[in-house]
């Protein structure tokens, strides 16, 4: 059982029941469970982005469960799976990844993860205003949130003493709108005549390479080389997203890597000196 508070003021802002298990098999499988449990509000002085006020979180529950075989093996497959839902709002997600390993031989090792996150009416923080009478008025919304990610890592070693290590990352997250709500001073959410569009997509897609040669006892240099992508597009004015916005995954990735890359090339020396040493070997001259 957890009890959270503010530091300052000292107040109340979450209390939750969890319950997590984990368990290894004599197959050396990996197994485990967690559930979380929020009975009351809970008052997140966060969200807002303005002092003095908060958000009451309604009531919510959550589960998952994942796994995770011997990795002695060649090839074995991790897999996580998760659900969370809140009622009064109509609220739920669900989410789940699974990450294939394969071990080619002693030098090379692969391994890929594909990681999918969808929030329904996930509800937060938009923007917000001064009114005609100085008041402030902060603005949230009713959205649903898509998250993608694919990471594709591979490790050579060469030696003891040098190695290549390469990883790839594509990010795609959706945000789409549905409503839009005024918040109260009691951290309550009342309805809005607000209606400018908000959706927005994000893609960031990364390339890292990094060459690792310890070429004496402590030192090591390194030669990295970097490839970075990032495109945003948001829905003007009144526009939604399926007329703005490309959510086909697979359209959307081939208009990403067509974006303008950033690349960049290091290169990066660590020498260990032993004062001890030199030390020793002054004073024997």
């Amino acid at each position: 059982m957890e009890y959270e508070q503010l530091y300052n003021p000292r107040t109340f802002t979450e209390f939750d029941i969890g319950f997590h298990s984990r368990s290894t098999f004599t197959n050396h499988l990996t197994v485990w469970f967690n559930t979380n449990f929020s009975p009351f509000n809970s008052f997140d002085y966060f969200e807002p982005r303005n002092d003095g006020w908060y958000y009451a979180r309604p009531p919510m529950m959550d589960f998952s469960i994942g796994f995770s075989p011997d990795y002695r093996k060649k090839f074995v497959v991790d897999g996580n799976v998760g659900y969370w839902s809140s009622k009064r709002y109509e609220q739920n997600s669900y989410w789940f990844s699974v990450e294939p390993r394969f071990r080619v031989n002693d030098r090379l090792m692969i391994v890929y993860e594909f990681s999918y996150d969808h929030q329904k009416n996930d509800i937060g923080y938009v923007t917000d205003s001064t009114k005609a009478d100085n008041e402030l008025a902060i603005l949230f919304g009713k959205r649903n949130i898509d998250n993608y990610e694919n990471v594709l890592e591979a490790n050579y070693r060469f030696s003891n003493k040098s190695s290549l290590a390469f990883r790839l990352r594509h990010y795609f997250i959706t945000l789409q709108y549905k409503d839009y709500y005024d918040l109260t001073r009691d951290g309550e959410l009342a309805p809005s005549n607000y209606s400018a569009a908000n959706d927005f997509s994000y893609n960031l897609f990364n390339i890292d390479m990094i060459y690792t040669w310890n070429f004496a006892p402590g030192s090591e240099i390194n030669i990295v080389w970097k490839n970075a992508i990032s495109s945003y597009e948001e829905a003007g004015a009144l526009q939604t997203l399926e007329n703005n916005i490309e959510r086909d995954y697979l359209k959307n990735l081939k208009k990403t890597i067509e974006t303008p890359a950033t690349n960049s090339f290091s290169i990066k020396v660590l020498y260990y000196l032993d004062y001890q040493y030199l030390k020793r070997k002054d004073k024997k001259k």
